[in-house]
């Protein structure tokens, strides 16, 4: 994938004209199969240890990490999360490694999605990509309870195989948003830390 970025600026006639150019390359990725990359056992169950999740808000019946699941045929963007913790009778804990493609959604819309349903009573925790340039990196840097970025890139695993996969050229954050967020986020906004990322999670050291 090649995404191109021309700035304009003004000329002396005022007339906008291209500055420069900047190219930028990355990986070309299948977005279907990306959608499905699993998290690592070993970030899931570092992260659980804090929150003890209910429910995987975007997985499959084959590889949710918690005793109850959304999968894409529940279009959780849809879904009133916390409606359906109380129906199914658990906390309103959710685990969300979100698809990172448009296919399944933008990121944006996820993430707006997470503080509504904190506004709810909700607790979410967001595996995303921690691109602080996004738009909705600044809504959960406001509103967010928490921002933990990861020290190292996440080695995802196979939807089928469960192996590890190359490709993924992002570093990470986890995203905490805890229940009742006022409507102007949190006073002095989300804390900041930076976490260790577990050895066997990590894409430069996958092999141990």
């Amino acid at each position: 994938m090649i995404a191109v970025t021309t700035l304009l600026v003004p000329d002396e006639n005022g007339q906008l004209c291209a500055f420069g150019t900047h190219i930028e390359t990355a990986p070309a990725i299948e977005p279907k199969l990306t959608d499905c990359w699993r998290t690592p056992p070993e970030l899931f169950e570092q992260v659980n240890a804090d929150f003890d999740f209910q429910i995987d808000a975007a997985s499959s019946d084959d590889n949710r990490l918690t005793p109850h699941n959304f999968t894409a045929d529940d279009n959780a963007l849809e879904l009133s999360w916390t409606a359906e913790a109380s129906a199914r009778g658990v906390p309103p804990v959710f685990w969300c490694n979100p698809p990172y493609s448009q296919a399944g959604g933008p990121l944006a819309a996820w993430t707006d999605k997470a503080l509504e349903e904190s506004r709810r009573g909700a607790t979410v925790v967001m595996l995303v990509p921690a691109d602080t340039s996004a738009n909705r990196m600044h809504v959960a840097l406001r509103h967010a309870d928490e921002v933990r970025f990861l020290d190292a890139r996440v080695q995802f695993l196979h939807p089928v195989t469960g192996l590890p996969v190359s490709g993924n050229p992002w570093p990470s954050c986890l995203i905490v948003f805890r229940p009742h967020v006022p409507p102007d986020g949190w006073p002095g906004g989300a804390r900041v830390s930076v976490v260790p990322l577990p050895r066997k999670a990590r894409a430069d050291d996958a092999s141990g």
